[in-house]
C-alpha cells in the first residue's frame, strides 16, 4: 500500500539464555552498512535503559516513528530504504 509506514516488533524473552547481553541491529540492505538514520543509532542493547513489559520481556520497535511511550526501545527505519 502506498504510503503505509510500517512498525516491526521483536519480543525478547524474559531471562534470554545469554551470558552477558544480547543486541538488535539494523542494517541497510543496499550497502550492508549500519542504517544511517537520524537518531544516529542503529541498535538496542540488553545493556540499555529499556522499558520492560510486565513479564520481564522487551520489544523493539523498528519504523519510521516510535511507538508512543516506547521511545527507548525504538529504532528508527529510513522511509525509501530497506
Amino acid at each position: 500500500m502506498a504510503g503505509r509506514r510500517y512498525v516491526y516488533r521483536l519480543r525478547v524473552r524474559p531471562h534470554p539464555p545469554i551470558k552477558l547481553s544480547w543486541s538488535v541491529t539494523i542494517y541497510d540492505a543496499d550497502t550492508r552498512a549500519l542504517i544511517l538514520n537520524d537518531q544516529k543509532v542503529a541498535n538496542r542493547l540488553s545493556r540499555m535503559d529499556l522499558q520492560k513489559n510486565e513479564d520481564g520481556s522487551v520489544d523493539i520497535y523498528c519504523g519510521p516513528q516510535a511507538p508512543a511511550g516506547f521511545e527507548k526501545n525504538w529504532i528508527a527505519t529510513v522511509p525509501g530504504k530497506n
